[in-house]
């Protein structure tokens, strides 16, 4: 590449190194480079910052602040008849466990005990068939929530559910029991109908 140049009037022409080859062009070549590179650097922080101020200071809402509880559910049944008979205020022990999650049922004792307060749902079936008969009751820290009666006539097999919803504190015990009148005979469970006891919370 040629240059003219001009000096006191009169013009004189030299050859000069071409700009690829020069080695102080390239040093200011590489240093434009690497500040364009730290400027676009520079501009991705300034837009994260900026986007940054524009967020709430909490962005964690109050759900997820709240550990999800673990479920509480029971279902069990009476895994024989139970000998009710005549009797006034017999705890049914609903025997066989198939479902515990929390461990809130206690089948020895035929007992519910919650593991936290909270609203829960119940729900018993009682099977009789011929002339049995029961009034039975679900109680819930010693007092009766509801009642279901089932009086089969001969030669009648069936049965009869009751389900209450109902706020439970932490401790209270939850159970079934035969009445205080219009008790006779077993409450029948076998392989063609089962007597049964569940729960769940809720909420």
């Amino acid at each position: 590449m040629l240059f003219a140049l001009y000096s006191s009037g009169a013009a004189s022409t030299r050859n000069t190194e071409p700009l690829d080859n020069n080695s102080d062009w390239k040093l200011a070549m590489k240093k434009i480079e690497e500040l364009q590179m730290i400027v676009k650097f520079q501009e991705a922080r300034i837009s994260s910052l900026e986007n940054r101020c524009k967020e709430p200071v909490d962005k964690v809402t109050e759900q997820e602040r709240i550990a999800p509880e673990e479920p509480i559910a029971f279902y069990a049944y009476l895994a024989t008849n139970a000998p009710a008979y005549s009797a006034v205020h017999y705890i049914i022990v609903f025997d066989k466990v198939v479902t515990n999650v929390g461990n809130g049922y206690h089948p020895h004792i035929g007992t519910f005990i919650a593991p936290r307060s909270g609203l829960y749902v119940f729900t018993w079936t009682i099977r009789q068939w011929g002339n049995r008969n029961h009034i039975t009751e679900l109680l819930v820290d010693n007092e009766v929530v509801h009642v279901i009666h089932l009086h089969p006539i001969d030669g009648v097999d069936c049965s009869v559910t009751g389900t209450v919803v109902v706020q439970v504190d932490q401790g209270n015990d939850v159970l079934v029991r035969t009445g205080s009148r219009y008790n006779g005979g077993e409450i029948n469970s076998d392989i063609d109908g089962r007597s049964t006891f569940a729960g769940w919370n809720i909420m």
